[in-house]
């Protein structure tokens, strides 16, 4: 099977039809690409491949809802600030280091080239 770099891989015709056929929206084009990149890279040759067995398992991956995938890193954020409930201590919002909190938020996430964050829980 023939190996491609990721854009000459989703530039090809057959990529297009699989995409097309398969995904639910067409918004669902960037989190493939970004489940691609992330989750099914190889290296060889100095270069990063793929081919289209991982094309097809990255579509099956989005159309299953495998990952938490997120638009940007702000809206990861945003999710992470939902989950603290400062209810009956809103003096403590004030104090509450934000930036500290995010970037433990980080370590559970992966960013991808197009901006879109994929959690892997």
């Amino acid at each position: 099977m023939k190996n491609y770099t990721l854009d000459e891989l989703l530039q090809t015709k057959k990529a297009q039809k699989l995409m097309d056929e398969n995904l639910s929206s067409h918004n669902d084009e960037e989190d493939v690409y970004a489940v691609l990149e992330l989750k099914y890279w190889r290296y060889e040759n100095w270069k990063t491949i793929y081919d289209f067995d991982d094309l097809e398992n990255a579509i099956s991956d989005v159309e299953d809802n495998k990952y938490t995938i997120y638009h940007c890193m702000d809206c990861y954020y945003d999710s992470c600030d939902d989950l603290l409930d400062f209810r009956g201590m809103e003096f403590m919002e004030r104090y509450f280091d934000y930036d500290s909190y995010h970037d433990d938020c980080e370590n559970d996430v992966e960013e991808a080239s197009n901006w879109r964050v994929i959690a892997d829980w």
